[in-house]
């Protein structure tokens, strides 16, 4: 691989991760070693505890492998003291976390606007509009989650995952609590990141609906990650960018990790 394709990539090299657990100790990644590129939704498949939270938290660096080499946009995370990870994560990779983490005391805007403002960046709050507005529910701004369908959550924790224009976004679940409209809504708003946004998009799920929409697929089990092939689905590269979400959608919204 040239130097200028790792730019362009996520790169695990024969990453393993252990845990001590119970007296023994648990694999939960095993000598795993795959590419994601800017541009591609990529999906990982397994069943609950195989392995897909334990990996997204790896490429995120929020846990260090116990072997192997994780590199983001060709920058070894491993290698960055903890402040510096701590602002390259925040100005270049987002989280979507699976049970959204939003803050029940701030409105939608302002849960979005907090991350920009970790960020040290300038217009949090027109940051945040801005990012809302990208995925339809910028008429929601003013509302707290308690106030929110799960479909609406979700774009919420997907707007914040976003606000700092990351080139990488991690998705954990996305889909795991909404019905099969609210899921479709967000697959294409996550495969339009990808696409329109020229974004690396790592989705972990145990959610077949999402297979259509990915242009790379894996599957974790017992801790091998293994890439898969399938037969050629329908090109839906022409998922309009997000600033043209259908409103009236979102208005209506709505390797082993033992947990």
């Amino acid at each position: 691989m040239n130097p200028s394709d790792q730019c362009q990539s996520v790169i695990l090299q024969s990453v393993s991760k252990a845990y001590r657990e119970d007296g023994g100790t648990v694999h939960a990644l095993d000598n795993a070693s795959a590419e994601f590129r800017r541009g591609r939704l990529a999906l990982m498949l397994g069943p609950s505890g195989s392995g897909k939270t334990t990996l997204l938290s790896l490429i995120a660096g929020f846990t260090e492998p116990t072997s192997g080499e994780v590199k983001v946009f060709d920058t070894e995370l491993a290698r960055l003291r903890p402040s510096q990870l701590q602002l390259f994560r925040a100005m270049r990779i987002g989280f979507v976390f699976q049970n959204f983490l939003l803050l029940d005391w701030l409105t939608v805007r302002d849960n979005v606007a907090i991350v920009a403002e970790f960020a040290r960046r300038d217009g949090a709050r027109t940051l945040a509009k801005d990012s809302l507005e990208r995925v339809g529910i910028l008429h929601l701004a003013d509302r707290f989650p308690s106030n929110l369908s799960q479909g609406e959550k979700q774009r919420v924790a997907i707007a914040r995952a976003c606000v700092n224009n990351p080139q990488l976004l991690l998705a954990d679940e996305p889909t795991a609590s909404l019905d099969s409209k609210q899921g479709f809504e967000i697959i294409k708003i996550l495969r339009s990141i990808a696409k329109e946004e020229n974004r690396c998009v790592i989705a972990a799920s145990h959610d077949l609906r999402l297979i259509e929409y990915a242009d790379d697929i894996f599957r974790i089990e017992d801790g091998e990650l293994k890439r898969e092939t399938r037969p050629p689905t329908a090109d839906h590269s022409s998922t309009k960018c997000l600033q043209v979400v259908d409103k009236k959608s979102s208005a209506a919204g709505q390797v082993v990790t033992r947990t």
